[in-house]
């Protein structure tokens, strides 16, 4: 096997790997904490914790401001052990119109991305959306613009998600009397994690694997044509709103 080759399998090896991380990542659940229900024949219902228990007697039942309450077995009705009420859970939106903004590294080259979605969100695991995208490889420059589709994988606070992009550059690097760049598609697939960070407010970690098509054109002695992939590993941080 060629270098190059074993250098081209070692990354898709690795982008493989980072896809896997993200898709399987679980969102750490809260460990369920539990309180003392004591339901009273009257009809009331008292939450807090019993501190002392006398069969048969009496118990005794501090509440969250620490105040404490006993009263008569003949009082109670039935005492039970309850999950605590939690907080709601930050959740996406679930339908309708939605930014993706986000901007990172294209690694392999000294290079940068900014990109932006705007589309709508038919359910939490489908969207559709239009693309712009600034990709600056040094000193060449390309403004893809395409479509986005992506979807979430839970319905959580923290949540993997899969994204697939595909444009055409409509800005491609200047060309001039011996060097002519002709851009081709662009695609990338992709992979992150959501965290909610506010209703309806997304922070997004994500890595992708971009491929731009190129024919390079020179023009000494003779025309010589040459038609080229740039395969790159790319990581994003940006807000979904």
């Amino acid at each position: 096997m060629k270098p190059e080759n074993i250098y081209s399998f070692a990354r898709l090896k690795l982008c493989l790997l980072l896809f896997s991380l993200l898709f399987f990542v679980n969102p750490l659940q809260a460990q369920k904490q539990l309180e003392d229900v004591v339901y009273l024949k009257n009809g009331s219902i008292l939450h807090g914790t019993i501190i002392e228990n006398i069969p048969g007697v009496s118990i005794k039942l501090q509440m969250a401001d620490r105040s404490t309450w006993v009263f008569k077995m003949d009082e109670v009705e039935k005492m039970t052990r309850e999950e605590k009420p939690g907080k709601p859970q930050r959740l996406s939106k679930e339908k309708g119109f939605y930014n993706v903004t986000s901007a990172g590294l294209i690694f392999d080259e000294i290079a940068g991305t900014l990109s932006m979605v705007n589309g709508y969100k038919w359910s939490p695991y489908v969207a559709t959306g239009v693309l712009i995208c600034l990709d600056a490889y040094g000193p060449n420059t390309y403004l893809p613009l395409g479509i986005d589709i992506r979807g979430e994988i839970l319905r959580s606070t923290v949540t993997p998600y899969w994204y697939f992009q595909a444009g055409y550059p409509v800005v491609s690097p200047p060309s001039n009397t011996w060097e002519t760049f002709k851009p081709g598609m662009m695609y990338q697939p992709g992979a992150g994690v959501q965290f909610m960070i506010a209703e309806k407010v997304g922070f997004l970690t994500e890595f992708g694997y971009k491929v731009q098509h190129l024919q390079y054109e020179t023009n000494s002695w003779g025309i010589t044509k040459q038609k080229i992939q740039m395969r790159n590993l790319t990581f994003k941080v940006g807000l979904q709103f």
